[in-house]
């Protein structure tokens, strides 16, 4: 994955450094329908790189990385048995940016994005012990406001494995950093 998010850096910025842009956020992120039985509230940090085709449109790509809070859940056996689970994502989103308005200094818009999730899980009770890891298709839409360099913006995340669905609403607070023109090509 690092590899991944060099080699994406290097080629957009070295080549299209007038019309590029990375935006960096902290997130909050809350999981719905099922996932909210067995993970908490989550917290991360995420990236997306941006590329202006015109005035309206972007293509984005976004590399995010969660973590959920353990959750625990006591199971009436004999013995009773506790049960902790702990949850992870991380996803890498290719995508387009739609600014619905564009203003003088701020501007509103959607996203939507298609991609891969890796997603990790672990269970722990007084008897075992079981972790996973599962790379999983996923998706996600969005909607947000900038304004000058700062951007805010609220998303529902979509993981599918083809029968389950893990799904999750976040709210991003980030800076957004322009690329100069002359960034990489100065002399």
């Amino acid at each position: 994955m690092r590899i991944l998010f060099l080699s994406f850096v290097f080629i957009s910025s070295s080549a299209f450094c007038q019309k590029f842009s990375l935006l960096f956020s902290a997130q909050v992120s809350f999981p719905t329908d099922n996932f909210r039985q067995t993970a908490g509230n989550g917290a991360g940090i995420s990236g997306r790189f941006e590329y202006k085709i015109s005035k309206r449109f972007s293509g984005i790509f976004s590399i995010d990385g969660l973590s959920f809070a353990e959750k625990s859940v006591t199971i009436q056996t004999v013995p009773v048995l506790l049960v902790r689970s702990k949850a992870g994502t991380e996803t890498l989103q290719l995508g387009g940016k739609f600014n619905l308005w564009n203003g003088l200094l701020s501007t509103l818009y959607v996203t939507g994005e298609l991609g891969y999730s890796g997603f990790h899980y672990t269970l722990t009770s007084d008897l075992n012990k079981v972790s996973t890891y599962d790379n999983n298709f996923c998706y996600r839409y969005a909607i947000g406001y900038s304004i000058k360099k700062w951007d805010v913006s609220y998303s529902q995340q979509f993981i599918s494995d083809g029968t389950n669905s893990i799904n999750y609403l976040s709210f991003r607070l980030g800076y957004l950093i322009n690329m100069p023109t002359n960034f990489f090509h100065r002399k």
